[in-house]
């Protein structure tokens, strides 16, 4: 039978005041505490850390969390100091070891209990002891219960958290070359957009002396014949007649149109 809870010696909101019955079970992982018990005694534990949300605190230590005294009937006391229900990480994370007993009006001091006194159990005189050196003064004892600690991360965990925050990095290190790479590309091809045009105006104006040397050359052989015939009706005549001048005139024009081409100013 409990006598009641007190926590930082505080007697005026001592829990199960009036008398209380608990079960010492090594099934239970931590304290189990009836609903109607339970957010009080977890507000009284918390009241002087303000970074808690139930039973998990953060930017805690041990050192913080005030002693619980459990007295069991009829005068026997038996502290919990705050390393015997509470397990912080290196980072400051801290998980009280309480639990709800739901649906019960019973207490269970579980593993947590009975890691801090070792506890025997003596069935043939119906009777549970506690073992304390002297006066009962918290857990000297310490076996291992069923209860998860909060373990700081294992040096492996570790490695492997880096491996991966190292490989993301490098993926995005990679992507973001490719990313500048493909923006400096665009850059140039903006830079410089009338290059390609250029280069086509002059394959043009190549393509167009081509025509214009070809054309001249297949006329040539034309006004080389033209010219003969003129000749050879002065021959007949003696005197040159005026259709032959028109003519070598107009020939001699065309030629003149025909090889104008050839140089940097030539058009068609």
């Amino acid at each position: 039978k409990m006598a009641g809870v007190v926590v930082d010696d505080d007697d005026d909101q001592a829990l199960c005041g009036d008398g209380c019955y608990a079960i010492v079970d090594s099934g239970t992982s931590g304290i189990a505490v009836p609903d109607d018990d339970y957010d009080t005694l977890v507000k009284l534990v918390t009241k002087h850390l303000p970074n808690c949300r139930d039973i998990t605190c953060y930017y805690a230590k041990v050192g913080d969390f005030p002693d619980i005294v459990v007295r069991l009937a009829p005068d026997n006391e038996f502290p919990l100091r705050g390393r015997d229900y509470v397990s912080c990480s290196r980072w400051g994370e801290c998980v009280i070891k309480f639990q709800k007993s739901s649906g019960s009006t019973y207490w269970i001091l579980g593993d947590v209990f009975m890691e801090a006194y070792y506890t025997l159990y003596d069935v043939a005189n119906l009777r549970i002891g506690f073992a304390c050196d002297g006066t009962c003064s918290g857990g000297t004892w310490h076996g291992k219960g069923g209860y998860v600690d909060v373990d700081a991360v294992s040096t492996w965990a570790q490695l492997l958290l880096l491996f991966a925050v190292l490989s993301i990095a490098a993926i995005l290190a990679y992507v973001a070359s490719l990313y500048v790479r493909y923006l400096r590309n665009g850059c140039v091809g903006l830079a410089h957009p009338r290059s390609g045009d250029k280069r086509r105006q002059v394959d043009h104006d190549d393509l167009l002396r081509l025509h214009a040397h070809r054309l001249a050359a297949l006329r040539r052989p034309l006004l080389a014949g033209a010219a003969r015939r003129d000749v050879d009706d002065d021959d007949d005549d003696g005197h040159p007649n005026d259709d032959d001048d028109d003519e070598a005139k107009a020939a001699s024009s065309s030629s003149s149109s025909l090889r104008r081409p050839a140089g940097d100013d030539a058009g068609v």
